[in-house]
């Protein structure tokens, strides 16, 4: 277990909160076992922007080394022209 593992978390609440399912579903553990690592999803509803989809997508990599940290989350453009610290 890594900070990793929370990253890939997050992208799971986020996409759940917007497409209002979970991203990996199956019938059965081994199922959803085989379907987390396949990393195949539906995509997020096209009311929310492609800049979103694409930080969802970083944060679902099945290979924790390919995830961002928080850090790098808070760094890329999509996210930082979207923060306001007033």
């Amino acid at each position: 277990y890594e900070y990793k593992s929370d990253i890939w978390s997050m992208g799971c609440i986020i996409y759940e909160i917007c497409a209002l399912k979970p991203p990996f579903r199956a019938k059965s553990l081994e199922a959803l076992f085989k379907t987390v690592n396949k990393g195949v999803y539906d995509p997020i509803p096209n009311i929310y922007s492609k800049e979103l989809s694409y930080v969802i997508s970083l944060m679902l990599q099945n290979k924790a080394e390919k995830r961002p940290s928080c850090c790098e989350i808070l760094e890329l453009d999509e996210v930082k022209k979207r923060i306001s610290l007033d």
